[in-house]
């Protein structure tokens, strides 16, 4: 099998994690503000437990409403991410409407997901680079908070989030 990370290099760039341990989430709920930490410029490893077979959504927000999503599909059995409402599209047509599909194999019970993000584009590593996604977005303000929407209630077993610190 094939695995992709991020080189080891990277960490020197972290600042100060931010970490929530044995959270229970059910409907959306906000996990990050930007008060907290800079999504705009952020490393975040989540680790979820108790999935069911049940979608669950990652959404990244700004303050006009506009999002990015990565959605986990365990009973079509597929990752998408979603940039449709990302803000600034109108530059084409073809990038506007796409959304990017990954099937997986085996329904997850528990899954680790970490996410690269900065103010135009998003690495997402899902299972410990099982399945790697890389997208574009154009949001018109930056991105303000983090949420975890699910329609059962799941465990966030571990969620730290950093900041990159680039000079």
């Amino acid at each position: 099998e094939l695995y992709s990370m991020p080189v080891q290099e990277i960490d020197k760039y972290y600042g100060e994690a931010l970490d929530r341990k044995g959270l229970h989430i059910k409907d959306e709920t906000v996990m990050l503000q930007r008060a907290e930490i800079d999504l705009n410029a952020a490393f975040i490893d989540l680790d979820l437990a108790g999935l069911k077979n049940e979608r669950y959504e990652l959404r990244f927000y700004n303050k006009l409403n506009e999002y990015i999503s990565l959605v986990i599909d365990n009973e079509k059995q597929i990752f998408s991410f979603d940039r449709t409402r990302a803000g600034n599209t109108s530059f084409s047509e073809k990038f506007a409407n796409t959304v990017s599909v990954t099937p997986f194999e085996d329904r997850y019970e528990k899954l680790n997901v970490k996410i690269w993000l900065d103010k135009a584009s998003i690495e997402i590593f899902i299972d410990q680079g099982d399945y790697v996604m890389t997208e574009i977005f154009f949001m018109n303000a930056p991105i303000e908070k983090f949420s975890l929407k699910s329609w059962e209630e799941i465990q966030v077993n571990s969620l730290v989030a950093r900041p990159i610190k680039i000079k």
